[in-house]
């Protein structure tokens, strides 16, 4: 597709705009097609043919997967704009169903153009394995994560993530971050509960470290929920 000025914007935000550079950004766009999805559609499904990446420009899209006694069990929420699904193209399947949780407009970029641009691109090749050691990272510290934190721990963790890629603001106020997915989701991607979540928020919000209005959180207290991220002390 031709490059616009609010797509080579978005696109030139992420990481792999970074990396690229202008002219980088534009060839990439130029190999793309421009997909929407409308609220609760799947822009891909868990063992479909991994045919593709997908760049999320808007729009917030979680990465599922259904259990063994057809429980869905969320494993990331990805807001726009980011990238989703370059593993698949080396898997050759997709491992997981991509819902829209919003309207959602994204880059399409197919395997086999994904490859072209690798084999002319050592930027975007080096990128392609740059990000998916990031994702095995992560899934590395969600094992920990899951094993070894309290329920606690790996909320204020979230709440603290979701803060950290706010952009910076100079307002003296309390920072406030809006929960992208639903209580009942957000517990099964932090892996409990959704009873346990709900005491833990009326918890913190009685030790007035949070404030919580609907799925807009109020962090009064960053110090405290950063203690609560950090390992107990040996006795």
């Amino acid at each position: 597709m031709k490059p616009t000025p609010q797509i080579t914007a978005l696109v030139s935000a992420t990481r792999v705009g970074r990396i690229l550079g202008t002219d980088g950004v534009a060839a990439l766009i130029e190999s793309c097609d421009l997909r929407r999805k409308a609220k609760g559609g799947a822009l891909f499904r868990e063992g479909d043919v991994g045919a593709g990446i997908f760049f999320v420009l808007t729009g917030s899209v979680k990465l599922l997967r259904i259990t063994m006694d057809g429980r869905e069990s969320v494993l990331h929420v990805a807001e726009g704009p980011s990238m989703i699904a370059e593993a698949a193209i080396f898997i050759g399947k997709y491992p997981a169903t991509a819902e829209a949780l919003t309207d959602v407009e994204a880059l399409y970029l197919s395997k086999e153009r994904a490859f072209d641009l690798m084999e002319r691109s050592g930027k975007f090749a080096r990128f392609l394995l740059d990000a998916m050691s990031f994702w095995l990272k992560r899934l590395v510290s969600k094992i920990e994560a899951i094993t070894q934190d309290s329920a606690a721990s790996r909320l204020s963790r979230y709440l603290l993530e979701l803060h950290e890629k706010r952009p910076p603001r100079l307002s003296p106020s309390a920072p406030k971050v809006t929960l992208p997915v639903k209580k009942g989701e957000l517990a099964q991607l932090l892996n409990m509960h959704q009873p346990s979540l709900s005491r833990i928020f009326r918890k913190l919000q009685d030790d007035r470290v949070i404030e919580v209005r609907g799925s807009t959180i109020t962090l009064l207290d960053l110090a405290a929920l950063r203690r609560l991220t950090l390992p107990p002390l040996e006795g």
